[in-house]
């Protein structure tokens, strides 16, 4: 089966939307238990830039209906991306310097995750089965493992990086991976559930799950968002 340019995107933007937010607390969860290795570092840097590639590669088949869609609003964002990389190597080039040079790398890794995050947010395929019952399975063994967690140790709050030796401890996320990541599984299932009760349940539960991770701001973000859906 040969996939068109628009599916090959909308899978790639599924797997993607997957693997940077649900995925991402399990894989550090799973390294911090020591079950399996940091092959992937932090996770969310590596995947950005093999995305990056992914949609450098399907970007032409796209472009054209990113820009028609969206209302000059595409047009903008790039022009807001070309602005930023345009006045960080003007900098580096009249300044130098280290500092500047290390501006330079952060802004072009920025650009790469900014990038990134503005295509899969157009392309993801929202309404798809699979990924909704991907992020629902990822919901429920988070929520599950939380309320073991609370319940076996006593303790309400949750920080991976007690699991792992000193050593390794710059290989698992702080909670602000956690708790930006369980926001977006959070608001994303809430958006696609239909019915009342479901989305009550959901908000009950997302409330404990950014709790117990010490989400602060998210916490707020997420308890405020409930309320347009």
């Amino acid at each position: 089966m040969i996939l068109s340019g628009d599916a090959l995107t909308a899978r790639a933007s599924a797997i993607g939307f997957f693997v940077l937010f649900p995925g991402f607390i399990l894989y550090h969860t799973l390294v911090a238990m020591g079950m399996i290795p940091a092959l992937l570092g932090g996770l969310f840097g590596v995947v950005s830039v093999m995305m990056f590639v992914v949609y450098c590669a399907l970007l032409p088949s796209q472009l054209y209906s990113l820009l028609s869609t969206t209302r000059g609003y595409a047009l903008l964002a790039f022009a807001l991306f070309a602005y930023v990389l345009l006045w960080a190597v003007a900098n580096y080039v009249l300044l130098g310097g280290g500092v500047m040079r290390a501006a330079l790398i952060q802004t072009i890794e920025t650009l790469v995750l900014w990038l990134v995050l503005f295509v899969m947010g157009y392309r993801v395929p929202l309404a798809s089965p699979r990924l909704i019952r991907a992020f629902w399975i990822a919901f429920v063994l988070i929520a599950a493992y939380l309320l073991f967690h609370v319940a076996t140790t006593g303790q309400w709050m949750f920080f991976a990086r007690r699991m792992i030796e000193a050593e390794g401890g710059e290989n698992v996320s702080t909670y602000q991976g956690y708790a930006r990541s369980a926001l977006v599984l959070l608001v994303f299932l809430i958006a696609v559930s239909e019915r009342a009760v479901v989305r009550a349940a959901l908000i009950v539960l997302g409330a404990f799950v950014m709790f117990v991770l010490g989400a602060r701001s998210e916490l707020y973000a997420f308890s405020r968002s409930r309320r347009c859906c």
